[in-house]
């Protein structure tokens, strides 16, 4: 079964803040100097940055971590793995992968959407978005290239699962 690559990331957060607290100075220096890069820290001066990573939280080592990944924040990384896409119970067959590039050429060959699930990716039609309860023809679906594992447009992938949620939360 494949690992979950958020389940890794924590684990390499908790590496890092062990790092910060090791005995030999040039473990905990190269932790350091990761540190050091994380915006939250840049009016900092290189004391308060070295007090600060003595009892770094964890929130930050993983914002550090999905910094260092090319992401702009933990909450930014972890949506990419959620499970918001597949829903429980869909009727649908669908072609899923285990890998990010074969999924794009099929979603390029079908004109279909590329979604992700966890660690996987499927590639459905217009019949299964609207199923989610989402119109196929939003603006938004263009603006992220009909690609919500890495989508051109932030924000409107953002509108997106807004509706999503909204869709699958019950009323009051």
């Amino acid at each position: 079964m494949p690992r979950n690559p958020v389940n890794e990331l924590k684990i390499q957060a908790s590496i890092l803040v062990k790092a910060l607290r090791h005995p030999q100075t040039d473990i905990a220096q190269q932790a350091l100097l990761r540190c050091q890069q994380y915006p939250g820290f840049s009016d900092f001066s290189q004391q308060q940055i070295k007090a600060a990573c003595q009892n770094l939280k964890r929130k930050t080592a993983l914002n550090i971590i999905a910094l260092e990944r090319g992401w702009e924040s933990w909450a930014a990384l972890a949506k990419r793995y959620d499970s918001r896409w597949y829903p429980v119970g869909s009727p649908f067959t669908l072609n899923w992968f285990s890998g990010y590039q074969e999924a794009q050429v099929c979603q390029q060959e079908t004109s279909g959407f590329l979604l992700p699930y966890q660690n996987q990716f499927f590639v459905c039609n217009h019949h299964y978005i609207e199923w989610l309860g989402l119109s196929p023809q939003d603006d938004n679906w263009q603006k992220i290239n009909f690609d919500a594992a890495r989508p051109l447009n932030e924000s409107a992938l953002s509108q997106l699962t807004k509706q999503l949620k909204k869709i699958k939360t019950p009323p009051c």
